[in-house]
């Protein structure tokens, strides 16, 4: 999306503007925006869409018309660009970093600081491209997502002068043609690759160039005038395109694609339509509050993303309709100031006349965001903000890569000194998390053990997942080493729920596959949770049976509570805000927990025997009123939705541990 231009086309009406066009901004933005919020337009997002295709119908022609008349500068029009875009982009990204660095935790944070670099080089849709999906939850915590649409435009901007120029200066007269085969390979690409990388669709400039070279071509057709009536049945035409794209698509819809046709025809003719006379749509789109909208509708665009996605970080999730209603409010005053002392007086020329003033201005504006950019990336998010900011690291040990166990070198917990393990912790992540704990506890009775954890890696031997590729490797030799050193305990932690049932709601928000996470073996016949929960449970009775008939002792830790938020964000933004935001965090009651693990833990007792012991890791994390304990007079008991800290470990665990490593020492 880019600021309006006055010189729309090369047949301009008399006055050389066209008051229907920032109608049709005006419609493009309040449909992003309304989608944004989640308050309408399921399918507002195709006006970016619309924003494509007049952008392309205006830079065109400028450049046509400036070839034509002998007078077309390539530094000129750069300028140009760079004057109506840069100033209003470059203090909005300024801003939302002042915004993030109150608001945003530090590896959030970091993220923002990375988009903005990426940004200031015209490169964000690459950054997000590589990121994540669009339209995935998370998405919405990224305050300058919405800049991969202006990178798209920049890179269009840079290219868009050289190919015209070329074509003009060989012959003019394949100018259309020549847009036209451009234009059709882009599209062609855009639905040859909507499936195979969607991403890579949707945010990169090769399957988009086709939207902005469609307005491109309405500059370039010789028509002849049509009829006022013809040109009524037209704009009707395109306007219903346009609306039943907003309000017919979603968030499931294949996008772009051919999907985007609808609403790029639909600009297309509502354009067309509109050039010679004027149609009862167009004059529609001229009145007042449409024309004074789309004026501002380049602001809007820059300020509504950053304060939605940093009001939705803020408040822990969805945002209330008050809360809704005074991001937009905000938007609407920042746009209009923005607008009237940024945008109009630099284009004027009435601040910043000269090219010199321009240029040294704006590279001051982006050698700060870079800086600030980078100092935020160097000092990893600047955590000492805040002491809820600085998340302890979740082990002292780190978590092992597949070579540790091809080497026969896990990290060793406990006392040192001991050269024969008596134990083994065994798991994912969350057993990493309960490794400090553990090994103080084996140090103070003069045991020694080894930390087998890995990420995304449940001690299911025989199995597989979406997310470890290594996983049947890593768990064969774990449990390879464990009779070569006659180990004699074995703990197995994991977030057992994530490979067996419904992936946490929260994952979700991370653009998180649910088919990805589970656990599937040679007998699976298709990907589902009850099919991963038959491969848990042979999994884990084949191994307790191997381990048990050794004469080893099992000890079953099921999944500690998961949360549906972070409780360290919510507690970060309520400090940081002295309050005004409260603490939007409740841990989850005891019956949602049961519910979540029922499955899981029926298997484990039915497991129960004098070798297998089940280890009721949330006995102690419900308070009196049967939510989960969240804090404690030391601090955090959950470093993240599902992780405990430190402290979380000795505040839970440590009490049922202790017992059983005094019988362990006394053996």
């Amino acid at each position: 999306m880019t600021p309006e231009v006055t010189t729309n086309t090369t047949r301009p009406l008399a006055d050389g503007y066209r008051s229907d066009i920032d109608g049709l901004r005006a419609v493009s933005v309040v449909a992003v925006i309304l989608f944004h919020t989640g308050l309408a337009c399921p399918g507002g997002y195709v006006g970016v869409d619309v924003f494509f295709v007049i952008s392309g119908f205006l830079i065109t022609g400028l450049i046509v018309k400036d070839l034509e008349n002998g007078r077309f500068s390539l530094v000129d029009f750069w300028l140009r660009r760079a004057r109506r875009i840069l100033p209003a982009v470059f203090a909005v990204t300024l801003a939302t970093l002042g915004l993030g660095y109150w608001l945003l935790m530090p590896y959030h944070l970091m993220q923002m600081a990375k988009s903005a670099i990426a940004q200031s080089f015209f490169a964000s849709n690459f950054f997000f491209w590589r990121d994540r999906n669009y339209f995935n939850q998370e998405s919405e915590w990224k305050p300058l997502l919405h800049t991969w649409s202006l990178s798209v435009e920049e890179q269009f901007y840079l290219l868009l002068p050289f190919f015209l120029y070329f074509v003009y200066r060989l012959n003019k007269r394949w100018m259309f043609a020549a847009v036209l085969a451009v234009a059709s390979a882009s599209l062609l690409l855009s639905c040859r690759t909507i499936t195979a990388s969607p991403a890579a669709t949707f945010y990169l400039l090769p399957t988009r160039a086709w939207e902005l070279l469609a307005g491109s071509l309405l500059v370039g057709l010789n028509r002849r005038a049509v009829s006022s009536i013809a040109s009524e049945f037209i704009s009707i035409i395109g306007f219903l395109l346009i609306m039943t794209s907003i309000f017919a698509y979603d968030r499931s819809t294949t996008f772009p694609g051919i999907s985007a046709i609808v609403p790029v025809l639909g600009t297309m003719l509502v354009l067309y339509a509109n050039e010679s006379h004027a149609t009862t749509i167009g004059r529609l789109l001229s009145r007042p509050t449409f024309v004074f909208i789309g004026k501002i509708s380049f602001s809007l665009y820059l300020w509504h993303w950053p304060l939605l996605s940093i009001a939705r970080y803020a408040f822990d999730g969805q945002l209330s309709m008050k809360a809704i209603a005074t991001v937009l409010i905000v938007t609407l005053g920042f746009s209009c100031l923005t607008y009237s002392i940024i945008e109009q007086p630099i284009r004027r020329r009435k601040v910043l006349a000269s090219n010199r003033a321009l240029v040294v201005t704006l590279l001051v504006a982006w050698t700060v965001i870079t800086s600030v950019s980078f100092m935020i990336y160097r000092y990893e998010g600047f955590p000492s903000r805040s002491a809820l900011a600085t998340i302890p690291a979740p082990d002292t040990f780190p978590v092992s890569e597949i070579t540790a166990i091809r080497q026969r070198n896990l990290p060793i917990l406990g006392d040192r000194s001991r050269s024969k393990p008596s134990f083994v912790v065994w798991g994912d992540s969350h057993a990493a998390t309960a490794m400090p704990m553990i090994s103080e506890i084996a140090s103070k009775r003069g045991l020694s053990g080894l930390g087998a954890a890995m990420p995304s890696s449940p001690p299911l031997p025989n199995t597989k997942n979406g997310w470890n590729k290594d996983l049947e490797e890593w768990n064969t030799g774990v449990l390879n080493l464990i009779e070569e050193k006659d180990i004699q305990h074995v703990f197995l932690i994991a977030r057992w729920s994530s490979y067996i049932e419904k992936v946490a709601e929260y994952d979700l928000l991370f653009g998180t596959d649910p088919l990805q996470t589970l656990a599937y073996d040679d007998q699976t016949v298709s990907r589902t949770p009850d099919e991963a929960f038959q491969v848990f449970e042979r999994s884990i009775r084949n191994l307790c049976d191997r381990l048990t008939k050794a004469g080893r002792h099992v000890y079953l830790v099921p999944q500690v509570p998961e949360q549906d938020s972070s409780p360290r964000r919510s507690a970060f933004t309520a400090e940081r805000t002295w309050g005004w935001i409260p603490n939007q965090q409740l841990g989850i009651d005891r019956n949602t927990h049961e519910s979540r693990q029922r499955r899981v833990n029926e298997v484990f007792h039915s497991l129960a025997s004098p070798l297998v012991t089940v280890i009721p890791s949330d006995q102690l994390l419900f308070g009196s009123d049967g939510r989960t304990i969240l804090f404690n007079d030391q601090g955090l008991i959950y470093n993240d939705t599902n992780h405990l800290t430190i402290e979380g470990t000795r505040f839970a665990l440590a009490p049922l541990l202790n017992p059983i490593f005094d019988t362990i020492a006394n053996q």
